[in-house]
């Protein structure tokens, strides 16, 4: 990290590491904001975007319901933006219990992003955002996983430092840049926990993307600190009561514009330029509310249709309650169904069999537990996989 790339307006101090390098300890929240017009113009833009989000969660009785696809797509594009890759598809074959997915692979860690939001979502219904949940946040992303989750420490602030480089080899004499030491760390974490605790005055969505910024620049752990950073954002915003339940993510955004991300947190560190930094994050938040809005309104809307659907004479009474747990997970056995619905196999499968007569299931391969053949609901996991599907 070059310290001459540090302007007098950055919002911290260089300080030395044990390699004999120089890292950055930022400031505490909050800097000197003055909220521009077009400040202000993001705002607004920003607030409205997440005005119509609430507008139709609060409408839908059981948000939580049709939410999942949502948090599956937040755990994909979060997870790819630091270079781990799953489909839809290979979550839910995780999510029925397939041993088609091993336990190494990325699709694992992934299925871990989903358990550790789903977490994050119980506790902040009793409790503040605050630094025992953000490590119990990550010990879930990471404790379930072998070698690449014992390296990471899972749960555990890094007592070692640590530096952002073009690639895991690169040394911390070219790392793009190095956040604090340890000592330095675990002050900047507890003055960010009394940040989220105690209101600045700023606007919330201001205040959040101050926040987003420190979390990153601090870099609290060996590994996962984007993740974990990106689940703040969802999790602060519901307990907040911005929007309800976790259902605004901004991780499709910042991976899009991954380079403009990466670059205008550095910025902050090296020039201070909080007003470009805040003017993306508010973009984010506005495009992203308006498109979960018409997320939430489809899968809304398909879950009406496939109501209809089986809303015949002489149908099983169980068969919207099987439709529900596909908003839930988007593949079912017929072992699961049964299960599920504390039914005999026959029943479970004429249940299923009538759902793939209707449209709503797609019979799969035999590639769940026991080779059990996988039934699966297409049009939802799009919902998840599909960047260009609203």
């Amino acid at each position: 990290m070059d310290p001459a790339a540090f302007s007098d307006l950055s919002p911290g101090r260089l300080v030395p590491t044990i390699q004999g390098q120089r890292a950055f300890a930022p400031d505490p929240l909050p800097p000197s904001i003055q909220v521009s017009p077009r400040l202000a113009t993001a705002l607004e833009n920003a607030t409205l975007g997440v005005g119509e989000l609430s507008g139709i969660a609060g409408f839908i009785q059981n948000i939580e319901l049709i939410s999942r696809p949502l948090i599956t797509r937040e755990a994909i594009y979060s997870s790819r933006i630091e270079g781990t890759y799953a489909s839809a598809e290979e979550l839910a074959l995780v999510g029925v219990g397939s041993p088609q997915v091993p336990r190494h692979s990325d699709t694992w860690e992934v299925w871990s992003y989903l358990d550790a939001i789903s977490i994050g979502t119980r506790r902040i219904a009793t409790e503040e955002v605050g630094l025992d949940l953000v490590r119990d946040l990550h010990r879930r992303l990471f404790g379930d996983l072998f070698s690449r989750g014992r390296l990471a420490t899972p749960g555990e602030f890094r007592t070692i430092q640590n530096y952002i480089g073009a690639s895991s080899s690169t040394p911390i004499s070219q790392a793009r840049y190095v956040p604090p030491p340890p000592a330095e760390m675990a002050s900047a974490l507890e003055a960010l926990e009394s940040y989220i605790r105690h209101d600045s005055g700023l606007p919330a969505l201001i205040r959040l993307a101050l926040i987003h910024y420190q979390f990153e620049a601090i870099h609290p752990f060996i590994d996962g600190n984007g993740r974990v950073g990106r689940m703040l954002v969802t999790l602060q915003l519901a307990k907040w009561g911005i929007v309800r339940q976790p259902i605004l993510h901004l991780s499709t955004y910042f991976e899009r514009e991954r380079d403009k991300y990466i670059s205008l947190l550095l910025k902050v560190s090296t020039h201070g330029a909080w007003d470009e930094w805040i003017e993306f994050f508010l973009t984010g938040i506005g495009e992203q509310a308006r498109q979960a809005a018409r997320r939430i309104h489809r899968l809304w809307k398909l879950r009406e249709e496939y109501m209809d659907r089986v809303r015949v004479p002489q149908a099983s009474a169980l068969l919207p309650g099987l439709i529900d747990s596909l908003f839930e997970r988007q593949m079912l056995t017929i072992p699961e169904a049964a299960k599920q619905l504390g039914i005999t196999y026959p029943a479970a499968r004429a249940n299923v069999s009538r759902l793939v007569t209707t449209g709503i299931l797609r019979e799969g391969p035999n590639v769940g537990p026991h080779n059990a053949k996988v039934f699966v609901a297409d049009e939802i996991m799009r919902m998840a996989d599909d960047p260009d599907f609203d």
